[in-house]
């Protein structure tokens, strides 16, 4: 136990040894029952959204991180396609590990870069058409006249 905590004032200290081999047994029990759960996703198919792109592999395939609705880390190998941070994709998991899922693209529901230019040209239209409505407002001002 750490210094001056209640746990290093206690008569019956536990032995490093002991104390190893439980964190050692609850690790490995943990990363049984992630595993488990992670099965269960096995040939699930739905969206996720790219959120990192990662080095390739060591095999030479370029890998994307995504999240699924659950948040969970789903690994994207594809060494067809180019992807980029935010796009949303059809994916179906392959295989499962204790701490990820493994996914093969089935589809590109919508590339970001595509909504990007989408909103860039909806807030230059509103930008240009508040800044109209100014000067007009501006000018109608001086001849008190209010415009709908």
């Amino acid at each position: 136990p750490r210094a001056y905590t209640v746990a290093a004032k206690m008569p019956e200290q536990i032995h490093g040894r002991v104390k190893k081999e439980r964190t050692r047994v609850i690790t490995k029990l943990y990363r049984q029952i992630a595993a488990m759960h992670n099965q269960r996703w096995i040939d699930w198919q739905g969206e996720v959204i790219i959120d990192e792109i990662s080095d390739y592999s060591p095999d030479g395939i370029k890998t994307w991180n995504a999240r699924n609705y659950a948040y969970k880390l789903v690994i994207i190998k594809d060494s067809n396609n180019e992807f980029s941070l935010g796009d949303k994709l059809s994916v179906r998991i392959k295989r499962a590990t204790a701490f990820d899922l493994r996914a093969e693209v089935v589809g590109v529901v919508e590339k970001y870069a595509n909504k990007i230019s989408t909103i860039n040209k909806i807030d230059a239209t509103s930008i240009s058409t508040s800044m109209s409505e100014k000067v007009v407002s501006d000018k109608l001002e001086n001849e008190l006249v209010i415009v709908n």
